[in-house]
């Protein structure tokens, strides 16, 4: 995983790196490594004309010296200091080299005037983005390329960060980073090993509950336990009032469900099922207006890990006592929500919905809160965060986030490191959507996918820094070198 820093962090780094090497080298290191991206992105440096808008500080100082590695390499650099811009002397641009402001950026930015029709490497971020909050002034021109120097920011995860990046690479100026500690990672394919079965593991080993589903909603519940039997659950049991209506429902994605007679009553099910025998619950998806009281009874009587989802949440957000009862509970809890859920239920629970609250209302409220989007982000309860940028575009159509519940819920019925596992089943969800190759995929497609996605994860390679540029993300993941905009063949 890869340390994602915020803006005290960086400067932290920076003046160690200062304290080790000499600025001017540090600088010139930079200059380097843009110019070679840059290079990369043009075919050939001869005769181009490039434009690099600089500004006044270090980031400016790094495209000065990008400008001059770029003129020794046969490109027409010119070096445009801002804000004395001429937008007219961009129109003919080969390249324009965003170098005007870096990750101290706050607020009140006009605008760099690039023409649209010129591609913009940006400079550790696109100018106008704030490296702290993600928030982006309106005149902020999104880059085709980005390098991030030295570390990843929190803001080029958050808010408008993601669409503004663009193809994202970082860039190490030195071999060995500075020692700053922070509680942010990025997660990258490599770092997914999907477990396998024992040979003295059984279907019960990894069994699976399911409080899903309801009068005409039952195709949330039959995705979800698709994608569970997929993901490695050895057998899911659906409690529902109407086992023969479930069982006909869920006949063609969720054949090997078991739909079992479990009558809510207020207190308790009847017949009241052995809970303990189940290494994981879902609740929530299509399960209606229900949710809530069931949840109450869940959190008091089942020790393990449970994924809290879709109709469960907005439980949450009606009664939020509920949020109490699962801070008590033992075992790990989940919770998913969209952003529209996700809003609700900050309201109702007192935070807001920015990065540093959500961190707040996760360490308060004892769970792991899973927020979909691109990236997915997870705050932890001990103030953790983890940024997957495993889930792109395709993965915009009704269906999929109960796939990614059920895929949660199967491998936390696995066992190990709760984020891990989390981790884990967001990378494969994000990767059987990118195998199926359409957009949006359905969600009956991105399960059919789910499979290969799991072994693919299971040897997945290591990246290699055969360049000194580490693919971080493009609008959705850097996973294949087709997504590239970039012909990394060429030398």
């Amino acid at each position: 995983m890869l340390p994602v820093y915020d803006v005290q962090q960086m400067r932290e780094m920076d003046a160690r790196l200062a304290a080790a090497s000499s600025l001017d080298a540090v600088i010139a290191r930079a200059g380097y490594g843009i110019a070679l991206l840059a290079v990369k992105m043009l075919g050939d440096a001869y005769g181009k004309r490039v434009s690099v808008l600089a500004g006044k500080g270090n980031n400016g100082n790094d495209g000065r010296a990008a400008a001059r590695v770029l003129t020794a390499w046969g490109a027409k650099a010119e070096v445009l200091d801002y804000p004395d811009v001429d937008a007219t002397r961009l129109a003919g641009a080969d390249l324009v080299i965003d170098a005007v402001f870096g990750f101290g950026y706050r607020g009140g930015f006009p605008g760099i005037g690039a023409p649209p029709g010129v591609p913009l490497l940006a400079v550790d971020v696109p100018s106008g983005l704030e490296a702290a909050s993600g928030r982006a002034a309106e005149a902020t021109r999104a880059a085709d390329v980005t390098l991030s120097l030295v570390g990843l920011k929190a803001g080029q995860l958050l808010g408008d960060g993601p669409a503004l990046m663009g193809e994202t690479y970082l860039y190490r100026l030195v071999g060995e980073l500075p020692e700053v500690e922070t509680s942010g990672r990025l997660v990258e394919p490599e770092d997914i090993r999907m477990p396998r079965r024992s040979v003295a593991s059984h279907k019960w080993s990894t069994g699976l509950a399911m409080l899903a589903g309801s009068a005409g909603m039952m195709g949330a519940a039959a995705f979800a336990s698709a994608a569970a039997l997929a993901g490695g659950a050895g057998i899911v049991h659906l409690l529902t009032e109407d086992p023969s209506t479930a069982n006909l429902a869920m006949a063609s994605l969720a054949s090997g469900t078991v739909s079992v007679s479990a009558r809510f009553t207020g207190s308790g099910w009847e017949p009241e099922p052995d809970l303990s025998r189940y290494k994981a619950i879902i609740i929530g998806p299509g399960r209606g207006r229900g949710a809530g009281a069931e949840l109450s009874v869940l959190a008091r009587r089942y020790a393990g890990p449970v994924v809290v989802d879709a109709d469960a949440i907005t439980a949450i957000a009606a009664d939020p006592r509920l949020a109490g009862l699962i801070a008590e509970r033992s075992g790990p809890t989940v919770l998913t929500p969209h952003g529209a859920e996700l809003s609700r239920l900050a309201k109702a629970l007192g935070s807001g919905t920015d990065h540093d609250s959500l961190a707040r209302l996760a360490a308060r409220g004892g769970f792991h809160l899973l927020v979909k989007g691109y990236p997915t982000r997870v705050y932890t309860p001990l103030g953790g965060f983890l940024a997957i940028p495993a889930n792109g575009p395709a993965l915009a159509s009704a269906g999929t986030g109960d796939v990614l519940a059920g895929l949660l819920g199967a491998r936390l019925a696995q066992g190990g490191d709760i984020e891990a596992a989390i981790c884990e089943a967001v990378v494969a969800h994000g990767l059987a959507a990118q195998l199926e190759g359409t957009e949006p995929a359905t969600a009956a497609r991105v399960l059919a996918r789910v499979p290969e996605a799991v072994e693919l994860l299971r040897a997945f390679p290591a990246r290699k820094w055969s360049v000194p540029f580490h693919p971080v993300g493009a609008h959705g993941p850097l996973y294949f070198p087709s997504q590239s905009r970039i012909d990394w063949r060429r030398r």
